[in-house]
């Protein structure tokens, strides 16, 4: 068994030094490497055996729709008939995937023939009737699809999410999976890095169950896989019957340990083989690989009781005679001395999904029913309370506090000026250990002198002009202090926000505002600022809120980059999308300076003898129009792009400036054709019968002329109007409301 194992080895290793493209450079010469290709285009041509679908992952990775096919349909009714339905399909933990097991061994042995469990796929019909590619038969001699299995719909990855969990697979504090979270609460970047790293060698490395050899070629095959992890690699092995069955999967799906770390809070461990698991002396159930790509451990969550570093605390030691006023710093010890377990603490700080519900602890009526905040006193002075130190208790462990804003009103929305006024409720809350106290009630605080005793966050609002707290009839704010230590802080602030506006389309335009919560003094590592869950808890409004133009058509809880000269720095960013109200601007702008063109166009109707009347018209609506484009811009700052309503009145005015100009070509028609009219009429000697006719021929040209306009001019210009507002309000006005920028 050993020697077979050696072989597959080399195969493997051979297969993907083969497929490197480094091979290439091995030729002796030209007329060689030109055999060689064509060897093996050859071979590439031809099926190379059986792929075999024997889990549900696998399935979706080919294109098979699991919920359409008519196997699965009757398998799903099957095992929802049996047992009582007792079928799982979506694994999370060890037993649940041995309990399918036993509940489809004790199936209906009557019912479970009716089933179809494994099909052999030969041809391209049967292959597009299940939706499949049929080029793949192109590449494999048939297709086995095992429809007891992957009817299952087996998720990907089979989680393993908390402490006890962790215990069943054999997961403790002694694992080198958690040892960054002893130094640590939440470890950084680097260290999961360093983990990950520690975890690939001891995966790669381990020979508690290979040889010299093995081991040998295990790291060759791993360094082969780092130089070229991009490639599509085959494996090809012989079955007891002869049958050479194929497995195709990506390097990606190959990796035996990995750890995502982009989400910081939320690091996870991904193992790909069962070498991993043994090398990591975990104690998982070997038909988990054959039902799910990977086995998943959410780090935060099985090392949630393993207790990290605590910070040390202030050594008054250090300044022996000299006299200290007041706590500083942390103290673990009178922490623990008024009850806090810091093994709980630990696996509640990793993961505070408790701080997201506090709202609705406070329409508990127990919480309403407050204490004083005279009953926080005491407990300040029994856990040493530092109110200049934030509530860090272990090494590598941030505060966090969750954000919430109420929009009481919105106004005063200046467009030359780019900024409005908002009155808002902010809500902050955090957790601090410091604070737990054994009180059944909330504790409520308003009193300044006390406020100023306690911790609070430092945060800023980074892109308000003005901003101030309310002081009428006092200073406008609460803190609740919850008996297992979570703050609720709540204070009422006036701000003068600035808001970019972006005037492409204007008045048909949509606005972006946004209002910046940054931290000023604490970096990202003492202080972390995150939004409630609840988008309703995160922003909300008051529905009465409305402008006299722009009104919120939707707003949205983001983050920001908070990185400055002086380090880098939470940020949270509230997104309020604006739409503008047409009305005002249909009734104020568009009507009037329509129905003023439109008067223009009374001039192509008048007789050609009404001269002074024509082009009395187009100046007066000239200086109309003149009169409404500076009030509709009176308004607006002064940018260097085109505006929509630019548009809109340079077309207008050019339209009338058009008939203006139109109007003086017929008065000049006109004007020649009675002067012609007037020549052929004197009696002059000098002067013949024919040149008189001729006078008054062209002089009969030149009227036509004239009136051909007037009547061409009465069609075109409603055409022409109507066709520019089909293109300015469908076309013009639509698209990026930054594309004038672009251009």
């Amino acid at each position: 068994m050993g020697q077979v194992r050696v072989v597959f080895l080399w195969l493997i290793l051979i297969l993907l030094v083969f497929e490197s493209p480094s091979c290439a450079q091995d030729t002796d010469n030209d007329s060689e490497a030109e055999v060689s290709e064509e060897s093996e285009a050859a071979v590439e041509s031809q099926p190379i055996g059986t792929l075999k679908i024997n889990a549900s992952y696998q399935a979706w990775d080919i294109g098979l729709n699991l919920t359409d096919l008519e196997a699965c349909q009757k398998w799903s009714a099957f095992w929802e008939a049996s047992a009582g339905g007792n079928s799982n399909k979506n694994v999370t933990a060890q037993d649940s995937s041995s309990k399918d097991a036993e509940d489809e061994s004790e199936s209906s042995a009557e019912q479970e023939p009716l089933n179809v469990e494994q099909e052999t796929v030969t041809s391209v019909e049967r292959m597009e009737e299940i939706g499949l590619d049929p080029e793949l038969l192109k590449k494999y001699l048939n297709v086995v699809i095992l429809y007891k299995e992957i009817c299952h719909d087996y998720p990907r990855v089979v989680w393993f999410n908390t402490t006890a969990q962790a215990r069943e697979i054999g997961l403790n504090a002694t694992s080198p999976i958690c040892a960054p979270f002893k130094e640590a609460l939440n470890p950084d970047a680097d260290k999961l890095v360093d983990l990950a790293s520690i975890l690939f060698n001891l995966a790669f490395e381990s020979t508690n169950s290979t040889s010299a050899i093995e081991a040998e070629l295990l790291l060759r095959i791993k360094r082969q896989m780092e130089e070229d992890n991009s490639e599509e690699v085959v494996i090809e092995a012989k079955s007891a019957d002869s049958e050479k069955l194929v497995t195709v999967s990506n390097e990606t799906s190959k990796v035996a340990v990995q750890i995502d770390s982009k989400d910081g809070a939320s690091p996870t461990l991904m193992l790909g083989t069962l070498d991993a698991v043994a090398a990591l002396g975990l104690k998982i159930d070997p038909s988990l690989f054959a039902r799910h790509e990977k086995v998943g451990l959410y780090l935060p969550g099985v090392c949630g009781d393993v207790v990290p570093t605590a910070v040390n605390s202030f050594n008054a030691s250090d300044f022996d005679g000299v006299d200290i006023e007041g706590n500083i710093g942390i103290n673990v010890t009178a922490l623990e001395a008024s009850g806090v377990n810091l093994t709980e603490l630990a696996e509640i700080l990793r993961n505070d999904s408790q701080l997201d519900l506090i709202l609705s602890r406070t329409a508990d009526v127990n919480a309403t029913r407050t204490l004083g905040g005279s009953f926080i006193l005491p407990v300040l002075n029994k856990n040493k309370y530092d109110p200049f130190s934030p509530p860090i208790v272990f090494e590598g462990s941030a505060v966090g506090v969750r954000f919430g804003i109420y929009i009481e009103s919105m106004s005063n929305f200046e467009a030359s000026t780019m900024d409005y006024d908002m009155d808002i409720y902010l809500l902050m809350a955090w957790r601090d250990p410091r604070l737990v106290n054994p009180f059944d009630k909330p504790i409520l605080i308003k009193e300044e002198e006390i406020l100023e005793k306690i911790w609070r966050p430092d945060p800023f609002f980074a892109n308000a002009k003005e901003a101030e707290f309310h002081e009428v009839t006092f200073l406008n704010f609460l803190m609740r202090i919850f008996p297992d230590g979570q703050v609720l802080y709540e204070t009422r602030i006036k701000l003068k926000p600035a808001c970019n506006l972006v005037l492409c389309k204007y008045p048909h335009d949509k606005q972006t505002c946004e209002l910046l919560i940054k931290s000023f003094a604490y970096p990202i590592d003492t202080v972390r600022f995150e939004w409630f869950s609840d988008n309703k808890d995160a922003i909300d409004k008051n529905p009465d809120v409305k402008l006299p133009e722009l009104y919120i058509d939707k707003y949205e809880p983001t983050v920001c980059n908070g990185t400055r000269k002086s380090g880098n720095f939470a940020c949270l960013r509230a997104v309020f999308n604006l739409k503008r109200d047409i009305g005002f601007h249909v009734a104020q702008t568009y009507i009037p300076t329509s129905l003023a063109l439109m008067f223009s166009w009374v001039g192509v109707w008048l007789p050609e003898e009404f001269m002074e009347g024509r082009i009395g018209v187009a100046i007066t609506v000239l200086l109309t129009l003149s009169t409404e484009s500076a009030g509709a811009r009176e308004h607006l700052p002064s940018v260097s792009y085109l505006k929509a309503i630019d548009l809109w009145f340079g077309f207008i005015t050019g339209f009338v400036f058009f008939t203006l100009l139109q109007t003086l070509f017929v008065i000049g028609f006109d004007k020649r054709a009675s002067q012609l009219r007037k020549w052929a009429t004197k009696k002059k000697t000098n002067v013949t019968q024919e040149a008189r006719d001729a006078m008054i021929h062209k002089a009969e040209r030149y009227h036509k002329v004239g009136r051909y306009l007037d009547n061409f001019c009465r069609v075109f210009f409603p055409l022409s109007f109507a066709m520019f507002l089909v293109m300015y309000f469908f076309v013009f006005t639509e698209g990026a409301q930054d594309d004038c920028l672009s251009r």
